[in-house]
């Protein structure tokens, strides 16, 4: 009887890189492609920039507006919209220093008011 020889054609190293191969392979075109210039705090940095604006609106009506009910009535929606954004900039959450120095910076523009 003949003596049956299994010499296989193909590595086992070779199956493990061309394995390992097809599987990064396929990662890479899963996944999206990070932005080089993304922010990640970008909507927060929009918000606390609208926030301030709408905040430096508030103190020049002091200015412009010497009766205190008239410049109330007239805040009334620079207010509701600064609640608006506030509540919008609670759930979102700060992950670079641009980020923070937006927040930060809101704080302190509603804060001087404030005091």
């Amino acid at each position: 009887m003949p003596k049956a020889t299994n010499t296989p054609t193909t590595s086992r190293r070779g199956l493990l890189y061309g394995s390992v191969a097809a599987a990064l392979a396929t990662a890479a075109t899963a996944l999206p492609a990070p932005a080089a210039t993304a922010q990640p705090d970008a909507e927060l940095i929009a918000l606390c920039d609208e926030f301030n604006v709408l905040e430096r609106a508030y103190v020049a009506s002091f200015d412009l507006i010497a009766d205190d009910d008239t410049r109330t009535l007239a805040n009334g929606p620079l207010h509701e919209a600064q609640e608006e954004l506030v509540e919008r900039m609670a759930t979102l959450t700060a992950t670079t220093i641009d980020g923070f120095a937006a927040l930060a910076g809101a704080i302190v523009a509603w804060a001087a008011e404030a005091s």
